[in-house]
């Protein structure tokens, strides 16, 4: 609900032990259909511990093939890549975002789709020539944009949603998406911000009412990173 409701002072999480990835595969593939069809194999593997994609483009930057690439990790020594080898190959993705916006692309985005729908994403975004990277079996992805693919960005949007998916997959709606909420999940928020929230005094002008000129007095005061912009990691 992104602070619309309240403020969060105190939590409780449970957390388990986290996966080893202690070998890696590298696929590459010419067609996204035959990627996401690995994907569909792979997610039922128990010892798979990470599937992510790199895009051509993306992985051409990475100095990889120009192909789609993935990079499924294991918690045994099945995998090909060990040891330096692995942890050059993790790097790579780790370091995919400042790499790319190293050269130009700077808004990155977080749709997610269900894997079903996963290859008219990718072939959206491989056709409009707009790198992409993430996790991939999750059904949520990365595609980064330059300024000058504003507008193929907002066909995107469209284009999930049209695919049965969420335009933010990960890291909110903010004021820049509220008009991609589905219908029934921003009526079920304006109730429940009139019921728990009747003055509007949290966050107020975010997510169901997506006011971008209130947003602009907030970041005079308050000077913020755009949601939609993640070119700085803090």
């Amino acid at each position: 609900s992104e602070g619309i409701f309240g403020i969060i002072y105190e939590a409780k999480i449970k957390t388990k032990k986290e996966e080893n990835t202690k070998s890696i595969d590298l696929f590459t593939y010419d067609e996204t259909k035959d990627a996401v069809k690995k994907v569909g194999e792979v997610k039922e593997d128990e010892d798979a511990t990470m599937i992510e994609y790199l895009s051509k483009i993306s992985a051409q930057y990475a100095g990889l093939e120009e192909k789609h690439v993935l990079i499924i990790g294991y918690n045994n020594e099945k995998g090909q890549y060990k040891g330096k080898e692995r942890e050059k190959i993790v790097n790579i993705r780790k370091g995919m975002h400042a790499l790319l916006v190293e050269h130009g692309f700077i808004f990155t985005e977080d749709p997610y789709v269900p894997i079903e729908q996963m290859e008219h994403l990718l072939s959206f975004l491989s056709s409009n020539n707009i790198p992409a990277f993430g996790h991939i079996a999750a059904g949520v992805l990365h595609p980064t944009f330059s300024t000058k693919q504003m507008k193929i960005k907002e066909k995107m949007y469209k284009l999930v949603v049209e695919l049965g998916g969420d335009v933010s997959g990960e890291h909110g709606y903010g004021v820049k998406k509220w008009k991609y909420l589905p219908e029934e999940k921003k009526k079920r928020l304006k109730e429940l911000k009139r019921k728990y929230d009747p003055k509007n005094l949290f966050n107020p002008g975010k997510v169901v009412e997506g006011d971008e000129t209130l947003l602009k007095k907030q970041n005079k005061t308050y000077p913020v990173l755009d949601s939609t912009d993640r070119s700085i990691h803090l």
